[in-house]
């Protein structure tokens, strides 16, 4: 049989485990999201930026603005993804840890 304690301790263990499934999924699911919305975002740029240059430069100049211009993306695309990892870095250092490192019956803090 199965006492009180027992119960709580499994009932607890349950929940940290739904916890962590569900985390886990909104993680992938923000992952795909990202990498989507970076696709998207990166797609219109090449799209619309060439249709501007084209109507704007021709010959040498096209080339060189064309050049400048995938400069830029990189530039700016590097530097989001920077921020995200910083941010990434910074708020995995704030969560609190998904596992109990603890033993039944002892605070962490002890």
């Amino acid at each position: 049989m199965i006492n009180t304690t027992e119960r709580k301790l499994l009932r607890e263990a349950e929940r940290k485990i739904d916890n962590l499934i569900t985390y886990q999924q909104n993680t992938h699911r923000n992952h795909i999201i990202g990498v989507l919305l970076y696709v998207l975002i990166g797609v219109m740029w090449i799209t619309f930026s060439d249709q501007v240059a084209t109507s704007m430069f021709d010959g040498e100049k096209l080339l060189m603005v064309s050049q400048y211009k995938g400069y830029a993306f990189v530039a700016v695309t590097a530097l989001i993804v920077a921020i995200f990892m910083f941010n990434m870095v910074k708020f995995s250092k704030l969560k609190p840890a998904t596992s109990d490192r603890t033993s039944p019956g002892r605070s962490s803090g002890q």
